[in-house]
């Protein structure tokens, strides 16, 4: 054999040798590999970015396995703001058997929530044929952006001269995007007069206001029915629909603030 072919053969063994090597240190890594995965089975690696609903309360559970096939616990560090638009960096760590591995990950809080139209007079109402309609408004929160009332956009109209069925349709937006759209349904009729003679109905309600007085509301605003609640204002969180039973043409009277007998009808005074 010449020496030439000697020096082919030298450095053939020797890239064999090397592709050898390189294939047996890399069948023990990967033998020796921890991942890290979401709870959908999404895999997490170093530098990526995980997507959080903004309010969600918790981060997305991560979890670890060894080579594939055995969980092992993993440990988080870092401060993501749930309640935060924004973007954070959060550090998953595992261990098993003298082996770890950490990675970075970018935790991205968003807007994944559309705003709230709230229709006042409900989804369905009726309209007496020829009264020049007038529509009895609404309200628009965002989880994010808060009061969006002002961002609402009503398609539609309603002929208030031809007896029908008229859809109006409301559309708002926030600031990510997300967008909310309810439609309204009226009904113009033509009213019927009934003449009670001397039969009268009043119809009072106690009434905080507390979580049912603006369902209720909505209700007398469909019949168009107007009626006293006698309020006891013990509930903060709707104080508001004081104002708002006052607005819509309701009476507004006081009830005594608790039913202790024995202290509000203590004496005639």
């Amino acid at each position: 054999m010449s020496r030439r072919k000697k020096k082919r053969l030298i450095i053939l063994l020797a890239c064999i040798s090397a592709i050898i090597l390189v294939a047996i240190l890399m069948f023990f890594l990967l033998r020796n590999n921890i991942s890290f995965v979401l709870e959908d089975g999404k895999s997490v690696s170093n530098n990526s970015t995980i997507e959080v609903a903004h309010g969600s309360g918790e981060l997305p559970k991560v979890s670890a396995l060894y080579n594939d096939k055995t969980p092992i616990d993993v440990t988080t560090s870092g401060d993501v703001d749930l309640n935060k638009i924004g973007e954070y960096k959060v550090t998953f760590s595992a261990s098993y058997e003298g082996k770890e591995k950490s990675i970075n990950v970018n935790v991205k809080v968003v807007d994944k929530t559309p705003p709230q139209i709230n229709l006042k007079g409900g989804d369905e109402m009726n309209w007496t044929l020829g009264k020049e309609f007038t529509d009895p408004g609404y309200t628009a929160t965002d989880n994010v952006d808060g009061d969006v009332t002002g961002n609402v956009s009503v398609s539609g109209a309603v002929d208030y001269n031809t007896e029908g069925d008229y859809t109006l349709t409301y559309t708002v937006s926030d600031s990510a995007g997300n967008e909310a759209t309810v439609s309204r349904t009226v009904h113009v009729v033509v009213k019927k007069e009934v003449d009670p003679g001397n039969k009268v109905v009043y119809l009072t309600f106690d009434d905080g206001p507390g979580p049912y007085t603006q369902k209720l509301l909505d209700i007398l605003d469909k019949y168009n029915v107007k009626v006293t609640f006698f309020v006891t204002n013990g509930f903060p969180k709707y104080q508001n629909l004081i104002a708002e039973e006052a607005r819509r043409g309701h009476t507004v009277a006081v009830h005594s603030y608790t039913h202790k007998y024995e202290v509000v009808y203590t004496s005639v005074d």
